[in-house]
């Protein structure tokens, strides 16, 4: 029975102090001038802008590699491989040193 109060009461502290928490950060965002919130939105946009951009480069990075692989596989010449991929011959070469 103790243990189950105390673990009641941990639960309420965790509420209370969630609340307490949420309550402060709310107190701190009215502070905020409407230019901040403003300012703040953007940073919000670039800043997912920015990630999904990254996302996506790795993406392509991802293939262009998986089609260099491909490609020497099949027996392309290097110089060939660099045209398709837009990867430079030295890449080529490094890829085909860890693969």
């Amino acid at each position: 029975m103790y243990q189950q109060n105390n673990k009641f009461n941990s639960f309420l502290m965790y509420k209370v102090l969630d609340k307490n928490t949420k309550l402060f950060e709310i107190a701190e965002i009215r502070k905020l001038t409407q230019d901040d919130i403003e300012e703040y939105k953007t940073g919000i946009l670039e800043y997912d802008s920015i990630k999904t951009a990254m996302i996506r480069e790795e993406g392509i990075e991802i293939v262009r590699m998986e089609v260099t692989k491909e490609c020497l596989r099949e027996g392309l010449p290097v110089d060939l491989i660099s045209t398709i991929t837009k990867l430079s011959i030295e890449q080529i070469k490094d890829l085909l040193k860890d693969w």
